[in-house]
């Protein structure tokens, strides 16, 4: 039975993309938005926002999913 010898490589290829991995995963399946008492609080993996809603002015529309936080982050005052 062969048995492929680990190289350097591999191992150092295994501590990039492992976390990159999960740290992706976690950003796609911990998005969300909860609206309470006039409050927006958006979680991003591991980034928290609140947003006051009578302090938004203005509202765009986009299907981009990876430019929604970055949008988000500036939100017009």
């Amino acid at each position: 039975m062969f048995v492929p010898a680990i190289t350097r490589q591999d191992v150092i290829g295994i501590f990039i993309t492992f976390p990159m991995a999960f740290f992706i995963c976690w950003l796609w399946f911990a998005t969300g938005y909860t609206i309470e008492n006039g409050v927006i609080k958006i979680k991003f993996g591991p980034f928290r926002k609140t947003v006051y809603i009578e302090e938004i002015s203005k509202i765009n529309k986009t299907k981009q999913f990876f430019w929604c936080e970055i949008i988000l982050s500036n939100v017009y005052l």
